[in-house]
């Protein structure tokens, strides 16, 4: 049986490494990264029953004790095949503490390469993490996974995530098609823009959730909008070029260029942060008050 807090842990763990997969500053993929490992070794120590201490690195220590293999990488064979899962080694955990560190209290800067590398230090102890504490609780790992993401926002996979990789396929294939006389397929999927690019839409309310999950419509509109913002990041990308190529640092090759113009992280933030139409009005109303205070000729009765 999966004890709540275990599954809680993973859950804030799964929902870390998502926003650090969002974040548009090496600084917050750092922030968030090691929060979601540190939100994993809460979960190994609390599936045996151990309360997790408050000091992160006494966390850390005890859980590196306790589960030496916790985050290794894993072959898993089927038939004449054989599926290879990352890991991560539990001195890299120990580096990202400290940089984690750095991140929340201190002047701090990392390479693009090096802050995506922790993006993927930080998925692989998740994933190997929640796979661990699937054995230690007797449950397969996708049945728990599967618990984790409904629990983290409400679905596992949804219409949107389908037309989104439906974008992301039609890109693939016009790239192929593009390049085929070039002779340089693989160079051309690696660089195919929507290979770096994600989308997610989130809720907290049922009901959306829903929505998301399963309305074609709304889909079609996330698919839309993913296209929309892979075409900006290629806009940015192509003024990138043109300012480079003529930047002092340029040595005038078209591989300059071509290496320095896609690093840069880009985020687009939106929100949404609705209420129930009666609690709005009243904390607009309050706000109102609030700034009339003091106003000569106006006087507010207390509630």
């Amino acid at each position: 049986m999966i004890d709540e807090e275990v599954l809680a842990a993973a859950v804030i763990a799964k929902q870390h490494v998502h926003h650090a997969g969002f974040a548009g500053t090496a600084r917050q993929i750092v922030a968030e990264g090691y929060s979601a490992v540190d939100a994993i070794l809460s979960g190994l120590l609390l599936s045996r029953k151990i309360e997790p201490p408050r000091n992160h690195k006494s966390k850390l220590d005890r859980a590196r004790t306790l589960f030496p293999n916790a985050f290794s990488s894993r072959v898993e064979h089927r038939g004449n095949s054989a599926v290879y899962s990352a890991g991560v080694e539990w001195d890299r955990i120990e580096s990202f503490y400290r940089e984690w560190l750095a991140a929340r209290y201190s002047d701090f800067g990392m390479g693009h390469n090096d802050a995506v590398q922790r993006f993927h230090d930080a998925g692989a102890a998740v994933a190997r993490g929640i796979e661990t504490l699937a054995l230690e609780a007797g449950e397969t790992a996708e049945h728990f996974d599967r618990l984790v993401l409904e629990k983290a926002f409400g679905f596992e996979f949804s219409a949107a995530d389908l037309a989104v990789g439906q974008i992301h396929e039609k890109r693939f294939a016009e790239a192929e098609r593009r390049d085929e006389m070039h002779g340089s397929k693989l160079g051309t999927k690696l660089s195919e823009t929507s290979n770096f690019c994600q989308l997610a839409i989130v809720s907290d309310d049922p009901m959306t959730k829903q929505i998301l999950k399963e309305d074609p419509t709304i889909a079609d509109e996330c698919a839309d909008l993913y296209e929309k913002a892979i075409r900006l990041v290629e806009l940015i990308d192509k003024k990138r070029s043109a300012e480079l190529a003529a930047s002092p640092e340029s040595d005038g090759s078209e591989s300059f260029v071509h290496e320095h113009a896609p690093d840069f992280f880009l985020s687009i933030k939106f929100r949404f942060h609705g209420s129930k139409t009666s609690e709005s009005a009243g904390r607009f109303g309050r706000l109102f008050a609030e700034a009339l205070k003091g106003t000569p000729g106006i006087k507010f009765d207390s509630p």
